[in-house]
């Protein structure tokens, strides 16, 4: 203002002339303003009227709603898939340098045909905790203590009530109301869009099979994988889950092997108002693992996804 103000003044020009030169000089100085000194902001853009639109995207943030077409066993049918999710980041009270990388799944719905029934499964909670450490160290209580390098990060993963029910199955029902995972990462990523969990898992559940109630019991006699990995903006995501091993059950005590797996990999292709929209493909395997009768299944779903409030 005050520069404009001065050259005005020394050009003697006529109060129109004067207005439309203070206009021109205020847009020039806001353009080199927002050039040179406004903060770089790599996942936001501006449009022609310099209005922000995001172009990344943190696909464990936001709710999930979506759904397609289905393909199992029994033929196709379809699915509806709908969950909450979210992720956290602090440094550790317990120890300096270190990193708690968390990742929760609220509220998981999926909604689907079997056998030309509805079946429905749900779980309230899941979550990946993980503390990463620039140098991970292995304390060895001898005289005098012996500290040994240990390249694997230490993580835990949860879930808990997990209730399964299928029409076709008539009033039978599965509840799991626990299990936990202890596990080691091997990558030891400083970023929590990478994760590889690898270890034992413990879980509870309960069937209720033609009015029987069944127990079944995984005292850390299985073996259990988690991967998470995205790409910087967020547009390509692929997710992958599997557990299997020996469960065990009052009258069976040489136990049954069950084994179930989860992948789903998705792509951002466009943003409704910066909410993004991608397509994916869910693939569910199990063997001797699904639904209160414990049968084996592999469903395949392919579709469209909705992430709400999801933009960084």
């Amino acid at each position: 203002m005050l520069l404009g103000a001065v050259l005005v003044l020394a050009t003697g020009a006529s109060s129109d002339e004067d207005g439309e030169r203070l206009r021109r000089l205020e847009d020039a100085a806001r353009v080199l303003k927002e050039t040179f000194h406004a903060p770089h902001e790599p996942c936001t853009e501006h449009d022609e009227r310099g209005r922000p639109f995001a172009v990344c995207f943190d696909p464990w943030k936001g709710l999930e709603v979506g759904g397609g077409p289905a393909l199992d066993t029994g033929g196709l049918t379809g699915t509806l898939l709908v969950d909450l999710r979210f992720r956290g980041e602090r440094e550790s009270r317990s120890k300096q340098e270190s990193t708690w990388l968390t990742l929760h799944r609220v509220g998981a719905f999926s909604l689907r045909g079997v056998e030309g029934h509805v079946a429905v499964r749900t779980t309230l909670w899941n979550g990946y905790f993980r503390r990463h450490v620039p140098e991970g160290v292995l304390l060895v209580p001898t005289t005098p203590p012996l500290r040994l390098p240990f390249p694997l990060d230490v993580a835990l993963s949860g879930e808990v009530l997990t209730y399964e029910r299928r029409l076709a199955e008539g009033d039978d029902w599965a509840l799991e109301p626990a299990r936990l995972a202890f596990l080691l990462d091997p990558l030891r990523a400083a970023s929590s869009r990478f994760h590889l969990g690898l270890g034992a898992l413990a879980g509870y559940r309960m069937r209720s099979v033609s009015g029987v109630l069944v127990h079944d019991l995984t005292p850390l006699t299985a073996a259990t994988l988690f991967a998470d990995v995205e790409s910087e903006d967020g547009l390509w995501v692929l997710r992958a889950s599997a557990a299997a091993g020996w469960t065990f059950s009052p009258g069976a005590p040489s136990g049954a092997f069950r084994a179930r797996g989860e992948l789903d990999a998705a792509r951002t292709l466009a943003a409704l108002n910066d909410q993004p929209l991608s397509v994916f493909v869910h693939a569910r395997a199990a063997w001797a693992d699904a639904g209160a009768r414990a049968t084996s299944e592999v469903v395949v779903t392919a579709g469209v996804r909705l992430t709400l409030f999801s933009s960084r």
